[in-house]
């Protein structure tokens, strides 16, 4: 016998005290395999004896309000025509009866887990929030907490709006101890999505401390382009040249020593030109041959070593 959750440790609840041959349950998902195996498991281990799919949420919608049995919904997200949230959003405005959801999806996210919680009403609780893929023995106590929350909701609404029938003492205890354990999830899971919220803002604090690769690079990149941006100024003022004439113009170490007081003065190139005094020769140049050197010339003695 299945077990299910409760307000007192002690009191154990089954699917037949919760009926669940009268509660009808729609399985709300566009793949039919994933509609035929969870359908398969609820009526053949779970307990329910009417189970209904529909592939979308307008189909959905025409189903909870064909067939009145229909107490709780499994609602994936992703589906063509109507998604998920845009059918729970119609039947938070239209829901025939109060109606228990259960979201099952394969895209999770924080943004679409708090926008599924904020849909829940009087008429649509939704509590439960699950992500494929799911075991679906780990999926039974959550339908079945469900379907207990969707009892408890419509017992106190009832009692709130003055039923037909009177309540006695122990019934209004009763009600009011399922409305403080409501009130008392729904507190812990408001402190749940806190802590969830204040885990990411940690996080992204965590991940703004670290240097990052890219934007490392990125200032490389932006020192290189400052860097040749100053080096294009200075050419093009002709900075470098000034500084090399600068630089050229400061005296060599070599040069600090002083030259001597009085050179001596360069001599003039001697005057090549004839002299008025000199005699003019006349006449035709003698003429020069071989044999006026041909007179031997003198002897030596030769050396006598010291």
């Amino acid at each position: 016998m299945t077990t299910l959750y409760s307000d007192d440790p002690s009191v154990e609840l089954s699917p037949d005290e919760l009926s669940l041959t009268e509660a009808g349950i729609l399985v709300i998902d566009e793949d039919p395999a994933f509609q035929l195996g969870l359908k398969t498991f609820l009526k053949e281990y779970v307990g329910f004896e009417k189970v209904f799919t529909a592939r979308n949420g307008k189909d959905a919608i025409e189903m909870i309000e064909k067939e009145e049995s229909i107490e709780l919904l499994t609602v994936d997200f992703q589906m063509p025509v109507m998604d998920g949230i845009q059918m729970l959003q119609h039947l938070q405005k239209s829901a025939p009866r109060p109606l228990g959801v259960t979201m099952i999806t394969g895209f999770p996210s924080d943004e679409l887990k708090k926008q599924f919680a904020e849909l829940t009403s009087s008429t649509l609780l939704t509590n439960h929030f699950l992500s494929k893929p799911v075991e679906f023995e780990k999926l039974e106590p959550v339908i079945l907490e469900s379907y207990e929350d969707l009892r408890r909701s419509r017992m106190l609404t009832e009692t709130m709006t003055g039923g037909d029938e009177e309540q006695d003492d122990s019934s209004l205890s009763e009600l009011n101890a399922m409305a403080l354990a409501a009130s008392n999830r729904e507190l812990l899971a408001k402190i749940d999505r806190l802590e969830e919220k204040l885990d990411q803002n940690a996080k992204a604090l965590r991940d703004l401390a670290k240097p990052r690769f890219f934007s490392s690079f990125i200032g490389e990149i932006l020192k290189l382009l400052i860097a040749a941006a100053i080096a294009y100024f200075v050419w093009q003022s002709g900075f470098l040249s000034k500084l090399q004439e600068k630089f050229k113009s400061v005296p060599h170490p070599a040069s600090e020593v002083e030259a001597p007081a009085s050179a001596p003065a360069p001599i003039a190139p001697a005057d090549t030109k004839p002299s008025d005094s000199s005699p003019e020769v006349t006449g035709p140049a003698p003429e020069i041959t071989i044999d006026s050197f041909e007179e031997p010339l003198p002897e030596t003695e030769p050396l006598q070593s010291q």
